[in-house]
């Protein structure tokens, strides 16, 4: 979403948007993030009163709550901005709807609708009723609303409703149809940036319905300095999509190929949680692209611990019509299917991978003889073909070693007889892989533009030895000495800890890698970045 640098902006640009009506103007003020849907976890996080964000962070890899001012306390902060975020909520009704009498010699009231916003108004000087119906995340992407007219005493009231085109309206996918009639007479086709004028004699039950094409497109960071100056904003219609990364905001992509590199994740049915079998607060979680056992303490972590549950090796993104265990919606016919595999032996078929719901492409796995988990993506192996990296990355969920009902063991398509553990391995060992210039990582900032290959064959040049103190690694029957290293072998298919993707979400894809971008409205705890450092692709 667009929001004005300042209240004072913003209150400028509305007042002068009064006359002449503009949509210019009005494209500058842009939304209040109060007024959509789920919008308000922009500056609040919904059912906790008095809870408010302090500050936006626009850095890469952080999140509106693991940050220096972090979320406010329902009753033990009061910061400046707790004025300016009610003042926010307070303006739910400012500007949806402008009228005046008209202009010229017909002098014909007209109604301006700026926004879509699911609201209803009382027309006192013409004693009518409008309600609007409006939903900014519809498939396509599309805003659509239905906008209703009521007049209590019959007949009919002759007034123009002008509907708002904003400029981030995809001009070939603008729908208006009046009681079902498609309307073209604005005057002229409906485009963006104008308003359409709906002139006629309104009688109860008439209704407008809109459907507005979101226009994917790019929005850099006003700065001229050399390190900033490739940092570029995506868009989708009026909503500004942050990606979610730890680190990295590094993105190959031809501007002109935004709308192709879009795609709807896929169906989350598919998704589930990895619980420790002895300890039910514990989750598989993947940090610094390693997987760790961890507790949950926001919203981010759990969409860390949540992955998508694939059969077999597939290693295209998980987007719509995509593969996936449960794809026909069943998560009883998805656990069944666990149950069978762990019954019928290791085969090919009966192998699951587990890919990152918000690092779509990502899959937790071995590389080589590496015994660490990982979390890689196939593009970023180095001599590592796809039938190598099927194998590292798949597993076969046997019955949990502890003997618990329900528990799982995960073992090793790759090195057979050897199951994810958490058991604590040994770091001495940790060094840079020598067929990659790890010596030059970190000053070339190699670590932090293109962590998801140096932070894994570079640990000691990146920093991420000490990392692995807490990873999870692969073990074989005989590191198995006690009932506890069963037990840390063990695990419970749980309900996924993010159940969902937000409203809006989009898996992008570049040359280099894939992110999962989210209306930034919709991001509360997940870790993110505003603007992507764009590359042109290879």
């Amino acid at each position: 979403m667009v929001i004005p640098a300042s209240a004072e902006l913003e209150s400028a640009a509305v007042a002068r948007y009064r006359r002449p009506f503009e949509t210019k103007f009005f494209d500058y003020w842009g939304m209040n993030p109060a007024k959509m849907p789920g919008g308000d976890t922009a500056v609040n996080v919904p059912g906790t009163p008095g809870v408010f964000l302090y500050l936006l962070p626009l850095g890469t890899g952080q999140s509106k709550g693991d940050n220096l001012h972090h979320w406010g306390y329902p009753e033990h902060s009061f910061w400046c901005c707790y004025g300016a975020a009610v003042e926010s909520f307070a303006k739910l009704a400012d500007s949806i709807y402008f009228w005046d009498r008209g202009s010229g010699d017909q002098d014909v009231p007209r109604l301006y609708i700026n926004q879509l916003v699911s609201s209803s108004l009382a027309w006192r000087e013409l004693g009518i009723a409008i309600g609007m119906s409006a939903d900014m995340y519809m498939p396509g992407p599309s805003a659509t609303a239905a906008i209703g007219v009521n007049v209590p005493g019959g007949g009919t009231v002759l007034f123009s409703l002008m509907l708002r085109l904003p400029v981030w309206a995809d001009p070939a996918n603008i729908l208006l149809a009046v009681n079902g009639e498609p309307w073209s007479s604005c005057p002229g086709a409906p485009k963006p940036s104008s308003y359409c004028a709906v002139t006629r004699a309104w009688a109860s039950g008439d209704k407008l319905s809109v459907v507005l094409g979101l226009k994917y497109w790019l929005r850099p960071l006003p700065d001229s300095r050399p390190e900033y100056e490739k940092l570029t904003a995506v868009m989708m219609g009026p909503f500004v999509m942050a990606g979610l990364t730890h680190d990295t905001r590094w993105l190959e992509l031809v501007g002109s190929d935004l709308p192709r590199a879009m795609a709807e994740p896929d169906d989350h049915e598919e998704l589930v949680s990895l619980q420790a079998g002895w300890n039910a607060s514990l989750y598989v979680r993947h940090d610094a692209y390693h997987g760790h056992m961890s507790e949950m303490e926001d919203g981010g972590d759990a969409i860390d611990a949540t992955f998508r549950l694939v059969r077999g090796c597939v290693l295209t993104p998980s987007v719509q019509h995509g593969h996936g265990v449960g794809a026909h919606g069943a998560k009883q016919d998805q656990m069944q299917h666990m149950h069978h595999q762990m019954k019928v032996g290791l085969h090919d078929d009966n192998a699951v991978m587990l890919e990152s719901m918000n690092y779509p492409g990502f899959y937790l796995g071995v590389i080589g003889d590496d015994k660490w988990l990982t979390l890689t993506q196939p593009a970023s192996m180095r001599g590592v073909d796809s039938k190598a990296y099927c194998s590292g990355h798949q597993f076969m969920l046997r019955p949990g070693l502890d003997q618990a009902p329900g528990t799982v063991s995960l073992e090793s398509v790759a090195h057979a007889g050897s199951v994810l553990s958490a058991h604590a391995g040994s770091t001495s060992a940790c060094d840079d892989d020598t067929g990659l210039d790890c010596s030059n990582a970190a000053k070339q900032g190699w670590c932090v533009a293109k962590p998801d290959v140096y932070k894994v064959y570079c640990r000691k040049s990146c920093g991420t030895c000490a990392a692995l103190s807490s990873a999870l690694s692969l073990q074989t029957a005989s590191d198995m000495h006690d009932g506890v290293d069963a037990a840390l072998s063990s695990f419970r298919m749980a309900q996924p800890l993010t159940r969902q993707y937000p409203p809006g979400s989009k898996v992008m894809t570049g040359s280099n890698r894939r992110y999962l971008v989210v209306p930034l409205g919709n991001v509360i705890d997940e870790r993110y970045t505003v603007y992507f450092d764009m590359k042109p692709a290879p």
